[in-house]
């Protein structure tokens, strides 16, 4: 059996991505993928931090430019590979919080 290899990716989104339930979206999106992570506004728009196989990553990413909120405009989308946290869970995160260490 294959071993199964965990990523992890941290998504800045700028432009006009707030108030549209863009978060609720992300949430929906990792959640039916059963990915782990969270996701908060900015003040320069969105933070996503969502960790899964990399399969699992890439249909999230397209489900994301797909299933955008139609008022979200998104003008920069910066897409970075980070160390797993082994997180557990989805987490929609007020502006102020700290994302869990897992």
């Amino acid at each position: 059996m294959a071993e199964i290899s965990i990523e992890r990716l941290r998504i800045s989104l700028h432009g006009a991505v707030q108030g549209f339930g863009f978060r609720p979206t992300v949430y929906r999106i990792a959640d039916s993928l059963r990915l782990s992570g969270w996701v908060r506004n900015t003040t320069a728009g969105m933070e996503i931090e969502v960790e899964g196989n990399a399969e699992r990553l890439s249909k999230f990413l397209a489900e994301l430019k797909a299933n955008r909120p139609q008022a979200a405009v998104v003008t920069e989308e910066e897409v970075l590979r980070i160390a797993p946290l082994g997180s557990v869970g989805f987490e929609i995160l007020t502006n102020h919080d700290t994302p869990s260490a897992g």
